[in-house]
């Protein structure tokens, strides 16, 4: 789970993302990132 530190938080700084688990962010990240057709299968 990635999630603000709870001492980088507080009443007057609330955190600026939702927790995410590591696989979401990662997929996310490559959806952002790279764009499939460009994509060629080496395997």
């Amino acid at each position: 789970m990635i999630e603000c530190l709870p001492t980088c938080t507080g009443p007057d700084n609330p955190p600026r993302w939702e927790p995410i688990t590591y696989a979401d962010w990662q997929t996310w990240w490559y959806d952002a990132n790279y764009n499939p057709k460009d994509q060629r299968d080496v395997a």
